[in-house]
């Protein structure tokens, strides 16, 4: 295995673990939630994320946790 192969291997790992809650919060409330885990230089900065307006409608309708 290489470093950037074990890099995304994390990475999998991480999205799978939030999905896995996800689910769990589905199961236990009715509440469908989408996590989507942001750099902060985007979140500082939306203008460099490749969709803005994502971020712009997560800042008007999104839950911060």
């Amino acid at each position: 295995m290489t470093p950037d192969s074990l890099t995304l291997d994390a990475a999998r790992r991480f999205l799978d673990t939030l999905d896995d809650l996800a689910y769990d919060v589905l199961l236990e409330t009715g509440i469908h939630m989408q996590p989507l885990p942001l750099w902060q230089d985007d979140w500082d900065v939306p203008e460099t994320f490749p969709n803005p307006g994502l971020i712009a409608a997560i800042r008007r309708e999104g839950v911060s946790l």
